[in-house]
């Protein structure tokens, strides 16, 4: 009897810790069963956490990918996803982590969420439940992390190459470090990077 008082004197308000439901005007004084059991399943945290079975699918995926499963970590996060209702509930999901990158792949109940995506550090993608669809996003998002790990980090090779320029060019550099023939060797050199 307690709750019914404070739920009408709050007029008409149930605050929960996501997210704040409102009773329609015309409801009756009582809210109903439905209503009352979806504001509490917003108190506490579902859980959509993987089974070992299918972690040790996705294990088989990492290894396929041609990368080292020991880099690799598994943790357990409280986050957000929406229903298929559209409500937005916790939930309690895996994520795999590549420890060198930090980038991540978060199993959601209904959306998956990965760094790096295609184009952007982050993306999302709806897998309908569909462990055939969720196969490929897991296939995709390995060889999008496989291409971000190997790739090589131009801007960092262009600023390295220009300080070196600097200093092998640079009249202020004492003439015992290296010889004429020396220092004409390390600009041509030089030169040939520059040009191929």
């Amino acid at each position: 009897m307690r709750y019914w008082r404070r739920w009408r004197d709050a007029h008409n308000e149930i605050t929960c810790p996501s997210q704040v439901l409102l009773v329609p005007s015309h409801s009756p004084r009582r809210p109903s069963f439905l209503f009352l059991l979806r504001c509490c399943a917003t108190l506490m945290a579902q859980d959509a956490r993987l089974i070992k079975t299918i972690r040790n699918v996705v294990l088989v995926w990492v290894k396929r990918a041609n990368l080292n499963p020991v880099e690799f970590e598994w943790k357990e996060v409280k986050g957000q996803d929406r229903t298929r209702t559209g409500y937005s509930n916790d939930f309690l999901m895996s994520i795999l982590t590549h420890k060198p990158t930090k980038f991540y792949y978060q199993f959601g109940p209904f959306t998956d969420k990965y760094s790096p995506g295609s184009e952007t550090q982050t993306d999302s993608r709806d897998h309908s439940e569909s462990w055939d669809h969720r196969f490929s996003l897991i296939e995709d998002w390995l060889r999008l992390l496989k291409r971000e790990y190997e790739a090589p980090d131009l801007w960092q090779m262009l600023l390295e190459e220009s300080k070196l320029s600097r200093v092998a060019t640079s009249q202020k550099m004492p003439n015992d470090l290296f010889t004429v023939e020396e220092r004409q060797y390390i600009r041509e050199q030089l030169d040939a990077i520059r040009g191929g």
